[in-house]
C-alpha cells in the first residue's frame, strides 16, 4: 500500500516505470535528489506470498547508507524474480500516518479527535472550539448537549440530552442526566447526576 504526501521528507519512495509499474522503494537516506522529488512513498503495509517472502528475505542485505535491513528491498527483489506486483495507492494519507515521533503522535491523536468530533457535532451535539475539546471515544453524548472549550470527557461517561458542560471542566466515569449544567472548571470522577440539576464552577467531587 502507498499513499501520496505533500511533504514526503523521511519516507521511503515507491519508484516506478513509464507504465506506473513499481520498480523498487527507495529509502530517503539512499534516495538521489530526483527520487526524493517523488511524493509517493510506502504506507508500511504489505500482503505478500509466505513462499516468496521466506525466500526473498534471504536474500535481504545491508547494502544502503544505514548498514540495516531493510523490508522494503522485498519489492525490488520480486521484480528481479518476475513475481507479480500491484500497489493500492490510499487517498487519505491520514489513513497510513506513520508515528515515529513524540509530534507525529500528536498529529495522529489530533487526527483522531477531529474525526470523533466531527461525528459528534453530526449527531447533534455543539461544541465550542471544537479542536480543545478532548472527547474519548467510549464517551455518550446527548443531542443537544453544548460543550464548551476545553473540555475532557473520558472512561465510560454518559452525558443526556440538552445539558451543558462548562468551560476546561473534567468528567471521568460519570453519568449524567438530562438538562445537567456543569460549570467551568468543575472535576467530577465517578459522579451520578440527575436530571435538570447544576454542578457549581471548580466544583470537586470524586465516588470512586
Amino acid at each position: 500500500m502507498t499513499t501520496r504526501l505533500d511533504d514526503p521528507t523521511n519516507y521511503g519512495r515507491v519508484v516506478t516505470d513509464a507504465a506506473g509499474n513499481i520498480l523498487r522503494i527507495v529509502e530517503e537516506k539512499d534516495a538521489s535528489e530526483s527520487v526524493r522529488l517523488i511524493n509517493e512513498i510506502n504506507a508500511g503495509i504489505y500482503c505478500v506470498d509466505g513462499a516468496f517472502l521466506l525466500d526473498a528475505l534471504k536474500q535481504v542485505g545491508t547494502d544502503n547508507k544505514q548498514g540495516e535491513v531493510y523490508l522494503t528491498d522485498i519489492v525490488a527483489i520480486a521484480k528481479s524474480h518476475g513475481q507479480p506486483m500491484h500497489r493500492v495507492v490510499c487517498d487519505d494519507p491520514v489513513e497510513v500516518m506513520g508515528v515515529n515521533s513524540r509530534i507525529e503522535l500528536a498529529q495522529a491523536h489530533l487526527a483522531l479527535q477531529e474525526r470523533r468530533n466531527r461525528q459528534l457535532m453530526a449527531d447533534g451535539v455543539t461544541l465550542l472550539n471544537p479542536t480543545t475539546i478532548a472527547v474519548e471515544k467510549s464517551v455518550q453524548i446527548g443531542c443537544d448537549t453544548i460543550i464548551h472549550p476545553n473540555v475532557h470527557l473520558s472512561g465510560e461517561s454518559v452525558v443526556g440530552s440538552g445539558c451543558v458542560i462548562g468551560c476546561s471542566a473534567v468528567l471521568k466515569d460519570c453519568r449524567l442526566g438530562d438538562k445537567v449544567h456543569v460549570g467551568p472548571l468543575a472535576y467530577l470522577e465517578g459522579v451520578v447526576v440527575g436530571d435538570g440539576e447544576a454542578i457549581p464552577p471548580h466544583h470537586v467531587r470524586c465516588e470512586i
